[in-house]
């Protein structure tokens, strides 16, 4: 299942108001708001650190890094496996996840 923003505003709604840290009003509009600003600045950065061929870290998250990948000269369409065409070098976002997260995900207990 792929979330989409509206199942991020859902959750972060809901655990704003189980915490009662959030300044202000917690309907879905305001949060909405905030998981806008968020999502935004985190594509803005992801977009800067390209620019500079650096690294994105988010602690007890995971880190975002762009990998150069190298052209190829020989791929095939399926459709028209006689065909080769070149592939273009060009550049990926990687992401690696911290590990917490990968021993959260891989069943292990939560370590700090």
């Amino acid at each position: 299942m792929a979330f989409v923003k509206k199942d991020i505003i859902d959750r972060t709604a809901v655990k704003l108001k189980a915490e009662k840290e959030f300044v202000g009003s917690t309907d879905r509009r305001n949060v909405g708001a905030v998981v806008e600003a968020v999502l935004v600045s985190l594509r803005e950065l992801l977009t800067e650190c390209s620019s500079k061929n650096d690294r994105l870290e988010i602690r007890h998250f995971g880190t975002f890094e762009i990998r150069h990948m190298k052209p190829r000269p020989s791929a095939r369409n399926p459709r028209f496996p006689e065909k080769e065409m070149l592939v273009p070098a060009r550049r990926k976002i990687h992401f690696r996840s911290c590990k917490m997260l990968r021993g959260v995900l891989n069943g292990a207990e939560e370590q700090s």
